[in-house]
């Protein structure tokens, strides 16, 4: 049986982008011309269109893979007879080609992390249906671009800062929200948590009232910090690459992290990668509050009123201790 943590311990030291950079750009012509380098322990290899755009080339024993996929930056071809160019060497070969189109180098380098979970995922040679499944959450991604954002930038940022500062980082990300639209950041059977961050130095937040009313059982605990803009500050993008540096090789989480960060921030997704907070601030800010202490309006609601969004001040509310939230065990404590 192929080791896949084989794998994954080539693939990581091997960083394909740096693979992708050294290579030239192949001689105008045949659009399916790649310049490659094969990736240690497959016949998959890192190409260069003759665009200079990001491709991967697979290699696929039989099978059916498919429709092809034209996306406004992703393009995939099955069974494609390539002409591949690696050290002088020309061969020719049928892959699945996986294109990065249009792509600078920002979002070269967004391609192939995210393609990362997708080789571990494979064997040596897959069968095209194995490629078709592995590829669907790439493709999902980068569906997700030409969305608008769900999510402020900041409130990301705020939410990565905790799950990257928490005593148990990995614990946090299982039972961060799947989708941006969930009602808490983080839920764990009885427990969750919702972040908040802003942006005045005034601990005033947004709430929904269902926030504050969970179900009967359960308890939330509000995360709460400031979240200021800082041209010398930790970016988006240094706080997604730390927590992906902690991932412990498990590519079903690491395809929920790339695909909640791009449903949160869709078509802004690559230039907020460089937006940048102060994290000194974040840190000193970063408090804790358990839901029912906080200010809101009382129930039951007058007959018809539902939905009802409001702004409270947590500046007169007691937080929680650290040993407070060690001592409720569960996701509070990995906090």
């Amino acid at each position: 049986m192929f080791n896949r943590k084989i794998l994954r311990r080539k693939i990581i030291m091997q960083d394909l982008l740096s693979l992708f950079k050294e290579l030239p750009k192949p001689d105008q012509g045949d659009v399916q011309s790649f310049s490659a380098i094969q990736i240690g322990g497959t016949s998959h290899r890192v190409g260069k269109d003759t665009a200079g755009c990001p491709v991967l080339l697979l290699s696929t024993t039989s099978g059916h893979g498919g429709p092809q996929i034209h996306l406004e930056h992703l393009e995939v071809q099955h069974s494609i007879r390539c002409r591949v160019i690696s050290s002088k060497v020309v061969e020719e070969g049928i892959f699945t080609v996986i294109r990065c189109a249009n792509a600078n180098e920002e979002l070269a380098g967004y391609f192939f992390n995210s393609i990362d979970p997708v080789l571990r995922v494979l064997g040596p040679a897959p069968t095209l249906e194995e490629v078709s499944r592995a590829i669907a959450h790439l493709i999902e991604l980068f569906r997700a671009l030409v969305q608008p954002p769900i999510k402020s930038v900041s409130g990301l940022w705020a939410e990565l800062f905790v799950i990257r500062t928490g005593r148990d980082p990995i614990a946090l990300l299982n039972s961060w929200h799947s989708t941006p639209e969930e009602k808490y950041d983080f839920n764990s059977d009885v427990q969750r948590i919702e972040v908040k961050s802003a942006s005045q130095r005034s601990r005033v937040h947004h709430f929904s009232l269902e926030q504050l009313t969970p179900p009967s059982g359960c308890r939330v605990v509000i995360a709460s910090l400031f979240a200021d803009r800082s041209g010398g500050g930790t970016s988006l993008g240094d706080l997604v690459q730390e927590i992906r540096n902690l991932l412990p090789g498990s590519p079903e989480l690491e395809e929920k992290f790339d695909r909640v960060i791009a449903q949160t921030l869709g078509n802004a997704l690559r230039q907020s990668m460089t937006s940048r907070f102060d994290r000194q601030l974040a840190q000193e800010s970063l408090i804790f509050f358990d839901a029912y202490t906080i200010p809101k309006i009382p129930d039951p609601l007058p007959a018809g009123i539902s939905e009802v969004h409001f702004k409270a001040d947590l500046s007169g509310c007691s937080d929680l201790s650290r040993q407070v939230l060690m001592d409720m065990g569960g996701i509070f404590a990995s906090l």
